[in-house]
């Protein structure tokens, strides 16, 4: 977790999905730049990141990008922290949970993934 603690500023979650990378990532950069914490996700729900049905080469890829990405939190007192389940449910959690504010994440361009991106806009509104 990131922490600032300026004016108008606030609890926020960057929700890490196929980009799992701090360079060249705009929606991260609006994340730690808007808040007073900030707290990196990736949620294992089954189908983000192809998990659902995959095989162990590619789980095995995933898992050390996960670890190379946390990693690259802590170098920067942060970290990264993952959850199993319904990302609408998880960030409802962590919403009631740590104050959270502000969900940033990458907008994702498959059409499979626009109703889950659009129960997460939802629960914000």
């Amino acid at each position: 977790m990131f922490r600032d603690q300026g004016n108008n500023r606030y609890p926020t979650v960057h929700w890490f999905r196929h980009g799992l990378r701090l360079h060249d990532n705009p929606a991260m950069l609006e994340a730690v730049q808007g808040s007073t914490e900030f707290y990196a996700v990736f949620i294992f729900d089954g189908e983000s990141a192809g998990t659902s049905h995959v095989g162990y080469n590619r789980m095995k890829f995933l898992l050390e990008s996960l670890k190379d990405l946390d990693a690259q939190l802590r170098k920067h007192s942060g970290r990264l922290y993952m959850f199993k389940g319904n990302p609408t449910n998880v960030f409802r959690r962590l919403w009631e949970e740590l104050g959270i504010k502000k969900i940033c994440f990458e907008q994702d361009c498959e059409p499979i993934w626009s109703e889950r991106d659009k129960s997460v806009v939802e629960m914000c509104s």
